[in-house]
Protein backbone atom coordinates (compact mmCIF):
# COMPACT_ATOMS: atom_id res chain seq x y z
CA UNK A 1 0.00 0.00 0.00
CA UNK A 2 1.32 3.46 -1.40
CA UNK A 3 0.97 6.03 1.92
CA UNK A 4 0.49 9.32 0.57
CA UNK A 5 2.37 11.41 2.43
CA UNK A 6 1.64 14.93 1.65
CA UNK A 7 -2.23 14.01 2.27
CA UNK A 8 -3.73 15.41 5.25
CA UNK A 9 -5.25 12.87 7.51
CA UNK A 10 -8.65 12.47 8.08
CA UNK A 11 -10.47 11.60 11.07
CA UNK A 12 -12.90 9.30 12.03
CA UNK A 13 -16.29 10.46 14.16
CA UNK A 14 -14.90 8.64 16.94
CA UNK A 15 -11.12 10.74 16.41
CA UNK A 16 -13.07 13.79 16.21
CA UNK A 17 -15.11 13.40 19.58
CA UNK A 18 -12.52 12.09 21.51
CA UNK A 19 -10.72 15.61 20.27
CA UNK A 20 -13.75 17.41 21.66
CA UNK A 21 -13.46 15.60 24.94
CA UNK A 22 -9.86 16.42 25.30
CA UNK A 23 -10.21 20.04 24.96
CA UNK A 24 -8.28 19.79 21.44
CA UNK A 25 -8.96 20.72 17.78
CA UNK A 26 -8.81 18.10 15.19
CA UNK A 27 -5.88 20.48 14.16
CA UNK A 28 -3.60 18.85 16.92
CA UNK A 29 -3.94 15.83 15.78
CA UNK A 30 -3.49 16.08 12.40
CA UNK A 31 -0.11 17.95 12.94
CA UNK A 32 0.46 14.96 15.67
CA UNK A 33 0.18 12.48 12.63
CA UNK A 34 2.08 15.58 10.09
CA UNK A 35 5.39 15.73 12.48
CA UNK A 36 5.45 12.33 14.22
CA UNK A 37 8.79 11.64 14.88
CA UNK A 38 8.13 8.24 16.92
CA UNK A 39 5.55 5.87 14.76
CA UNK A 40 4.86 2.28 16.27
CA UNK A 41 2.86 -0.62 14.96
CA UNK A 42 0.00 -2.03 17.15
CA UNK A 43 0.96 -4.88 19.44
CA UNK A 44 -2.33 -6.23 18.84
CA UNK A 45 -2.23 -9.26 16.62
CA UNK A 46 -3.69 -8.64 13.34
CA UNK A 47 -4.31 -5.26 13.72
CA UNK A 48 -3.27 -2.60 10.73
CA UNK A 49 -3.20 0.24 13.37
CA UNK A 50 -0.46 2.26 14.37
CA UNK A 51 0.31 4.43 17.05
CA UNK A 52 1.81 8.13 16.30
CA UNK A 53 3.61 10.60 18.71
CA UNK A 54 5.25 14.02 18.15
CA UNK A 55 7.99 15.38 20.48
CA UNK A 56 6.41 18.90 19.88
CA UNK A 57 3.17 17.77 21.59
CA UNK A 58 4.13 15.59 23.94
CA UNK A 59 0.62 14.65 25.82
CA UNK A 60 -1.07 13.14 22.83
CA UNK A 61 -0.62 10.49 20.92
CA UNK A 62 -2.53 9.59 17.78
CA UNK A 63 -4.15 5.89 16.83
CA UNK A 64 -4.36 5.56 13.10
CA UNK A 65 -3.88 3.23 9.75
CA UNK A 66 -3.74 3.72 6.29
CA UNK A 67 -7.06 3.68 3.95
CA UNK A 68 -6.80 0.69 1.76
CA UNK A 69 -9.38 2.56 -0.24
CA UNK A 70 -7.19 4.95 -1.49
CA UNK A 71 -3.77 5.05 0.71
CA UNK A 72 -4.68 8.47 3.21
CA UNK A 73 -3.81 8.18 6.47
CA UNK A 74 -7.00 7.96 8.77
CA UNK A 75 -6.69 8.94 12.75
CA UNK A 76 -8.93 6.45 14.50
CA UNK A 77 -8.43 8.12 17.89
CA UNK A 78 -6.42 10.04 20.03
CA UNK A 79 -4.99 8.84 23.40
CA UNK A 80 -3.06 11.01 26.22
CA UNK A 81 0.65 9.73 25.90
CA UNK A 82 1.18 8.11 29.13
CA UNK A 83 2.90 5.25 30.52
CA UNK A 84 -0.33 4.81 32.85
CA UNK A 85 -3.40 2.73 32.87
CA UNK A 86 -6.10 5.99 33.10
CA UNK A 87 -9.62 6.97 32.79
CA UNK A 88 -10.34 9.61 31.08
CA UNK A 89 -11.58 12.80 33.01
CA UNK A 90 -12.68 15.51 30.22
CA UNK A 91 -9.37 16.96 29.37
CA UNK A 92 -7.00 14.63 31.63
CA UNK A 93 -7.13 11.52 33.20
CA UNK A 94 -6.92 9.62 36.42
CA UNK A 95 -4.58 6.79 37.07
CA UNK A 96 -6.32 3.53 37.86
Amino acid sequence: MLVREEVTPRLTTHARERCAEMGITTKVAKAIYQARDLDRPSTKPGSDCRMATCSRLPEYAVVYFISEEDGVPVIASVVFKTYEVYERDGETFRPV
